[in-house]
C-alpha cells in the first residue's frame, strides 16, 4: 500500500480538507483515513474510539442535526494493543474539544453521510463510503491517533512504527487492497 501524507492546517479550514475529498465521492482514492495529531498530556499513544459533535473554535456543535458523538469505522477488534508496552498505547474516548476531535467528527460524519447518500438498501449505502473495491458492508476506515512527544520510550521512530503497524493492520482487510 502507499501512504499519502496531507499537512492541514490547525484551524476551522484547515479541518474541512478532509470531509470534502470524503464529500467530493473520495476522487483520490483513499483506502483508509489516519489522522494524526499531537497531545502533550499523552503518555503514549491513543487510538481514538469515537469523536464528539463539537467544533472546535466555539464548541457549538459541527452538525445539529447529527449523533452527538460518532464511533470510528476503523474495525479495533484487528488492533491488538498492549497497555503494557513500554509505549503506553491506549484506548481513548475523549478526542478532546480541540481541531483533532473536529476533524476526526467531520472524517467519519462524511463517510457515513456518503453512504447514506449512495443509494437504496443497506450494501449500496455501506459501498459509497468504502474506499474502491471495498467489500459491500465495509465503510471507509477512519481513525484518529494521537501521539505523545518524543520523550522517553516514545520516540518518533518508535511511534512511527506503531502508526505503520496499525495503518498495515487496517490495510490487511482483503476488501481493502488495491489490486
Amino acid at each position: 500500500f502507499c501512504i499519502q501524507g496531507l499537512r492541514l492546517n490547525v484551524t476551522d479550514e484547515g479541518v474541512q480538507v478532509v470531509e470534502r475529498v470524503l464529500e467530493a465521492g473520495n476522487p483520490r482514492n483513499w483506502r483508509a483515513v489516519v489522522h494524526m495529531g499531537l497531545e502533550d498530556r499523552a503518555k503514549g499513544l491513543k487510538i481514538e474510539v469515537a469523536a464528539l459533535n463539537n467544533r472546535a473554535s466555539d464548541n457549538t456543535t459541527v452538525y445539529p442535526t447529527a449523533p452527538p458523538i460518532l464511533p470510528t469505522t476503523v474495525d479495533l477488534g484487528k488492533l491488538a494493543l498492549d497497555p503494557t508496552q513500554a509505549t503506553g498505547e491506549i484506548w481513548s474516548r475523549d478526542a478532546g474539544h480541540y481541531y483533532c476531535n473536529e476533524i476526526f467528527y467531520r472524517s467519519l460524519h462524511a463517510v457515513r453521510r456518503a453512504a447514506a447518500a449512495a443509494g437504496v438498501g443497506r450494501n449500496a449505502a455501506a459501498r459509497a463510503g468504502a474506499g474502491a473495491g471495498a467489500g459491500p458492508r465495509q465503510l471507509l476506515p477512519v481513525v484518529f491517533v494521537h501521539l505523545p512527544e518524543d520523550t522517553g520510550g516514545n520516540t518518533i521512530a518508535h511511534m512511527a512504527d506503531m502508526v505503520t503497524t496499525i495503518i498495515a493492520t487496517i490495510m490487511q482487510d482483503d476488501n481493502l487492497r488495491q489490486f
